[in-house]
């Protein structure tokens, strides 16, 4: 299975190398897109991120280490800990989501930085498959 992975990466990196990639066209706005679904994009990510396993493993190997038993009850620092991680979180990318969708047009429709584009993105899938080809475990 991890050989099969390996060459399916490698393979879509090649294919991405290979790729003749022009401008795309403008996209239209979010208000005139049609859905896709009921939930709103907003509603998948939280889904998305509150039922992802490695974030709750991620809150729990970290956190811990910043709360002091001394201090009051662990299950309050903890929580403390966990929403100050989530509002910052949110602010950084509300901000860079912002910044992202102003250049979305430009970016997208530059033949130049989408072909670059495909090239790093073929480069690194094809060393991901390398390295995932040559680890031992």
């Amino acid at each position: 299975v991890k050989y099969a992975g390996a060459a399916y990466l490698i393979y879509l990196g090649i294919q991405a190398l290979r790729a003749k990639v022009g401008p795309q066209p403008p996209t239209q706005s979010a208000t005139k897109a049609a859905p896709t679904s009921n939930k709103t994009p907003l509603t998948q990510a939280i889904l998305a991120g509150t039922l992802n396993p490695k974030v709750a493993l991620f809150f729990l190997a970290f956190l811990p280490q910043f709360v002091d038993p001394a201090r009051g009850s662990v299950v309050v620092q903890m929580l403390i800990l966990g929403a100050t991680m989530a509002v910052m979180d949110t602010l950084y990318e509300l901000a860079l989501v912002s910044v992202l969708y102003r250049m979305r047009d430009r970016l997208v429709g530059n033949a130049r930085f989408m072909a670059w584009q495909s090239r790093i993105s073929g480069v690194i899938l094809i060393g991901l498959g390398l390295r995932l080809a040559a680890q031992e475990r």
